[in-house]
């Protein structure tokens, strides 16, 4: 008779072990369906705006003077749309990504390595098929081995980068050096 208590009271304790374990796993799932879905409100982060497909940017050509360590290009929209500049980067590395903006010669835009299309007062997007020329000051980047340049559209006064980044290796023969 003492060992039926025992064997019962052993079963008990046996049952009441996998019940807590169960409330425990249920517990922690519930917390963890809880922290994900606040997350998801937290971190929901709105489609980022991007430039329609039939955005292209090329530069045509490009010349250094190097008694001022000027950079001019001539770029042209051969894109479906409008582009209201770019931002141009550049290095003195061949084998490194371009990471210096270089400013503008005419030192009128706030921004180094913005060029904005047009002129600071009344800036005029490059319809299609059109070529403008930029200027820059190279003198931090002597010499000159690549540039990069990357194009974008203002919408709703929200400038917008686009993906086409082209990524130009300068000839020595132009003296950029």
């Amino acid at each position: 008779m003492i060992t039926l208590k025992n064997n019962k009271i052993k079963n008990k304790k046996a049952v009441s072990l996998i019940v807590s374990y169960v409330l425990l796993i249920v517990i922690t799932l519930i917390i963890a369906g809880a922290v994900a879905a606040w997350l998801n409100f937290r971190a929901n982060i709105p489609d980022q705006e991007q430039c329609p497909d039939g955005i292209s940017l090329v530069l045509r050509d490009y010349s250094c003077n190097n008694t001022i360590n000027e950079i001019e290009l001539q770029v042209k929209n051969k894109g479906r749309f409008n582009i209201n500049g770019f931002y141009l980067m550049a290095t003195n590395n061949i084998d490194l990504p371009p990471t210096t903006s270089l400013p503008r010669s005419d030192l009128s835009d706030p921004i180094p390595g913005r060029y904005d299309f047009g002129t600071l007062a009344t800036p005029t997007p490059l319809p299609p098929e059109q070529t403008e020329s930029a200027s820059f000051i190279y003198r931090q980047t002597q010499p000159l081995k690549k540039i990069q340049i990357q194009p974008f559209i203002i919408k709703d006064e929200k400038v917008t980068l686009c993906e086409n980044i082209a990524q130009i290796t300068l000839d020595d023969s132009k003296g950029c050096n």
